[in-house]
């Protein structure tokens, strides 16, 4: 048996082929990562270079706190609410995940580096909404494919009103994916992952850019990485965040 290991950030993934991970904790049915008040995930940040794609800039370590679990919100059931505190100054955040069925949804995913670029919010005058977006199935297997988000937005470009719309198409990758983590007190923590890729398009805008997401049903998002993108010709850097330490 042949095994890979990627190193991504510090986070160890062992890619295999043919063969069985290591035992994991029992699957939920339907399968869904299961949230617990006040539990925290420790997770590196770093941007990526809108021309070379190369890392730059230093690290923020965030912190991302479960604050509230199985509400609804932006009508979905069964959220969990996260507070994000950042190493590098930044003002807290909130994000938002929603499970059904096997499905994991996060509220306005992957256009986090597109919304905090002054100069593509100057051109388009607000941040890019797409509510709803299914990150990961925890149901499909390796060659599946389905819509992640397919939005109609109101946008203005330099003034001018523009009818846009998202299309996020997402599609499960052949690699089966072992990650190897810290929890809080140290311990190893070996699970696998699925690894889903999103091509996101802003028909209207001229927009286009590709998302690599990695996402397990114990602990969530292990790496996500939001690739350099263009919108009306405009490159927006990117940025890789991994979790490095769960509950």
């Amino acid at each position: 048996m042949k095994r890979t290991f990627l190193s991504i950030a510090g986070l160890a993934i062992a890619v295999l082929s043919g063969c069985s991970g290591p035992t994991t904790p029992t699957v939920n049915n339907p399968p869904q990562v299961n949230y617990a008040v006040q539990t925290k995930y420790v997770y590196t940040q770093q941007t990526l270079d809108a021309n070379s794609g190369q890392r730059t800039g230093t690290v923020d370590t965030i912190t991302a706190t479960v604050v509230a679990t199985n509400f609804a919100y932006q009508g979905k059931t069964n959220v969990t609410e996260f507070v994000n505190t950042h190493s590098n100054g930044s003002e807290p955040d909130t994000s938002y995940i929603a499970q059904d069925s096997g499905r994991f949804w996060h509220y306005n995913y992957g256009l986090e580096s597109l919304n905090e670029n002054s100069a593509v919010l100057a051109a388009i005058g607000k941040p890019v909404q797409d509510g709803w977006v299914l990150q990961a199935e925890f149901n499909v297997a390796a060659g599946a494919s389905w819509v992640g988000a397919d939005t109609s937005l109101s946008a203005t470009f330099r003034g001018i009103p523009l009818h846009a719309t998202l299309l996020d198409s997402v599609s499960e990758t052949t690699d089966t994916n072992i990650v190897s983590v810290r929890s809080s007190t140290g311990t190893a923590l070996n699970f696998a992952a699925g690894h889903a890729v999103h091509h996101v398009t802003l028909q209207g805008l001229s927009g286009s850019g590709q998302n690599d997401t990695y996402v397990s049903e114990q602990y969530g998002p292990v790496v996500d990485i939001v690739n350099p993108s263009t919108i009306q010709g405009m490159a927006t850097p990117g940025r890789i965040t991994v979790l490095i330490q769960a509950p």
